[in-house]
Order: structure tokens, then sequence, then C-alpha cells
């Protein structure tokens, strides 16, 4: 453990001997690292992981950047008055109960990305491999793209408020609970909902 210009930085690499019959080996054993923080608001915060699991609830920052490379993301009850950045290369991510001032933006390689009950000025999330699902989203401006996988949203708010640009190439198109075809609804409004898949079925829903 050691910090260098202002950055907490931490290495585990834990070794264990293991023998068969005449063959002796090493594996590296799996190590859990907690970090304890006070309840109180940080300003920028960026967390990486190589591999393991991050989980963060009840906090609040000023800006607040998640990525990790093989894991699960899990984040709860925050408070981010700016932007709030979520990666992961192979891995699921969850967001649950948080309210981000200004962008919201979720990247997956490979793996599920799932959001409930999140209010944003705009959220924009996108998986090369894996299903998408936004449930509760309280945003004027919804952005998701998945190149092989499903999408399934539930904005809270009224469909006449919103337009809706959605797009398939391989799969179905559901719109409030009607099956249509690749289209764009409510041109004239400004809020957005623009959802895009490429091998995957679609899914958009109210909550008014």
């Amino acid at each position: 453990i050691k910090i260098e210009n202002d950055t907490l930085k931490i290495k585990a690499k834990v070794i264990q001997d293991w023998r068969l019959f005449n063959f002796k080996f090493k594996t590296r054993k799996v190590s859990n690292i907690k970090i304890y923080l006070p309840k109180e608001n940080f300003n920028d915060v960026f967390i990486t992981l190589t591999s393991g699991n991050i989980y963060l609830d009840e906090f609040e920052f000023e800006k607040l950047s998640v990525n990790a490379t093989s894991g699960n993301i899990n984040l709860a009850n925050l408070e981010v008055k700016t932007d709030l950045n979520i990666g992961i290369t192979s891995g699921n991510i969850k967001l649950k109960s948080t309210n981000v001032s200004n962008e919201t933006f979720i990247k997956a390689v490979s793996g599920r990305i799932n959001v409930d009950n999140i209010k944003t000025e705009k959220i924009r999330v996108t998986a090369t491999s894996g299903n998408i699902i936004l449930n509760n989203i309280n945003s004027s401006n919804i952005y998701t793209r998945a190149t092989s996988g499903n999408i399934d949203i539930l904005v809270n708010g009224v469909k006449e408020d919103y337009r809706a640009e959605l797009n398939v190439t391989s799969g179905t198109i559901y719109y409030d609970g009607m099956k249509v075809k690749s289209q764009t609804f409510n041109s004239n409004k400004e809020n957005l909902i623009d959802v895009s898949a490429t091998s995957g079925n679609i899914k958009v829903k109210f909550k008014d």
C-alpha cells in the first residue's frame, strides 16, 4: 500500500503452495481488500480494479469514475453532483437508487448491465455482449446501444413527453406494449429515448 501523487495504490499478491502426490505447484489465492471511508462528501474519485468486485453504498461524490477489467461492480444509494462513469471489460454492473445531477455513462464489453431507480439528466449505456435492463429511469435523455443482447427500459415518465428513436437490425421492438418496426415516435419532442440493437430485442415501457 502506498500513496503517490495523492493517489492510494494497493497491490495484493498471495501465493499458495499445493502438493499432489510428488508434484508441487503454486496458485494464486483470492484476497479481499476492504477500504473504510468516512461518511462525507468526496470530490473527484477514481477507482480502477484489474480483477475483483467493487461495492459502494451510501456515499456522496462530486464526480465518480469506477472501472474494472474483470469482476462485478455494485453501486447503490449514491449522490453524484456532476458525472458518473462506470466501465467494465468482463463482468456485471449493478447501479441502484442513485441521483446524478449531470450525466451517467455506463459501458460493458461482456456482461449484464442492471440499473434501477436512477435520476439523472442524461444516461448513456452501451454493451457489446450482454443484456441491458434499465428500470424506473428518471431522465430527459436516455441513450442505449447493444451489439448482441436485449434492451429492456422502464421510463419514469409519460410516453407523450418523449421522442423515441428505436432501431433494431435483427430482433423485435415492443413500444409501450405494442410490437412495432424500427421508427421514430413523437419527433417534435425534446426529451429523447434513443435505443438501438444489432442483434436482440428492445422493450420500452412507461411508468407515469
